[in-house]
């Protein structure tokens, strides 16, 4: 199944990177930006499986378009990071 994405904002002007996308119905968001291929970069980062990717964006995209309604996020455990990374 296709998710239809709605553009929520970019702050590139006509290229359209970065930008920021909503998946109508859900409380997830896409976020188009420059992937990151270096591996030590990568191993930073806590739990990345080989199916993820990680992206940059600039915090003014996320600072625009990103939610403002506050919402609280209980800690991930192992129980759950799964759930909460899976696609919807």
């Amino acid at each position: 199944m296709v998710r239809k994405l709605r553009k929520v904002g970019t702050n590139s002007g006509n290229d359209g990177c970065p930008t920021l996308y909503e998946i109508p119905g859900t409380d997830r968001y896409v976020v188009r930006g420059d992937r990151v291929t270096d591996a030590a970069e990568l191993n930073q980062l806590d739990n990345l499986t080989p199916e993820e990717g990680a992206v940059t964006v600039p915090r003014e995209l996320l600072a625009n378009f990103g939610p403002k309604e506050p919402v609280h996020v209980p800690s991930s455990s192992p129980s759950t990071r799964s759930e909460a990374c899976s696609p919807s």
